[in-house]
C-alpha cells in the first residue's frame, strides 16, 4: 500500500523531462523526511496519509499519458519504484521529483527521469545532503536533472557557483528562484557569469508556471 496525499489532474509546473507546461496526472505521496523552511507543500510532509491505496488503485486513477510523482518524499515509501516500474510497464511517461537525500538502491535502473533536489543554504536542510561525489555517484547513470532552488542570499548564490563548478558537464541543471515570477533570475544569471560564464551552458532556468496561472 502507499501513502497518498493527493492525485489530481494539472500541468507540469516545473522544468523537467516532462515539457514544462505539459497536462499530466500529479500523484503527490504523503510523508516527507525533511523540513526545508520553504517547503510549500507542508501538509504532506507528515507521514500520516489521508489515505492508503494499492499500486493498482493509484494505476487507475492515472488517467493521462504523463505521471509525475512527488510529495512529501516518494523515496521514503518502499512501494514507490514497484509504482514507477507498472507505470512503465503500462506505458506511461513518468518523472519523479526526489529531494535528493535518499539514494536509489544498488542495480535499480529504469526508464523514467528523476528531477532531484540538492538543497542549499536557505532551506535549513544541507546538513542532510549527500558530498557531491555521492550525489555524483548515485546519479550519474541514471536521467537526472538537479534542481537548484535559491533564495538569491549570498549563502544560496555562492552555493549554486559551487555545485556547477564541481559537476559541470555531468548533469543539466534547473535553477528556480524562490519567487515564482522569476523576477530575480537576472541576478543569478549575472553572478554566475562574473565568475564562471560557461557554467551558464549546463542551466535551465524554470519559474514555477502552475502558481503564475493559478493551479495547483
Amino acid at each position: 500500500m502507499i501513502a497518498i496525499h493527493s492525485i489530481f489532474e494539472s500541468i507540469s509546473g516545473e522544468v523537467g523531462f516532462m515539457p514544462q507546461g505539459s497536462w499530466c496526472t500529479i500523484v503527490r505521496l504523503q510523508g516527507c523526511n525533511l523540513r526545508c523552511r520553504w517547503c510549500d507543500t507542508k501538509d504532506s510532509q507528515s507521514i500520516e496519509a489521508k489515505y492508503m491505496l494499492s499500486i493498482d488503485e493509484v494505476i487507475d486513477r492515472c488517467k493521462n499519458h504523463k505521471v509525475l510523482i512527488t510529495g512529501g518524499e516518494p523515496l521514503i515509501q518502499e512501494e514507490t519504484l514497484k509504482l514507477i516500474d507498472r507505470l512503465i510497464e503500462r506505458h506511461h511517461f513518468v518523472q519523479i521529483e526526489t529531494n535528493g537525500s535518499i539514494f536509489l538502491p544498488s542495480g535499480y535502473s529504469s526508464d523514467c527521469g528523476w528531477v532531484v533536489d540538492y538543497k542549499g543554504p536557505s532551506s535549513g536542510m544541507m546538513d542532510r545532503m549527500p558530498s557531491f561525489e555521492e550525489f555524483i555517484d548515485n546519479w550519474i547513470e541514471h536521467r537526472v536533472i538537479v534542481k537548484l532552488v535559491v533564495d538569491n542570499s549570498k549563502e544560496d548564490l555562492e552555493f549554486v557557483f559551487q555545485i556547477l563548478s564541481k559537476m559541470y558537464g555531468l548533469f543539466q541543471f534547473a535553477i528556480s528562484p524562490l519567487d515564482a515570477k522569476g523576477e530575480k533570475i537576472l541576478d543569478i544569471v549575472n553572478f554566475i557569469r562574473e565568475r564562471d560564464e560557461k557554467l551558464l551552458g549546463d542551466l535551465i532556468f524554470s519559474i514555477q508556471m502552475h502558481k503564475v496561472v493559478g493551479l495547483l
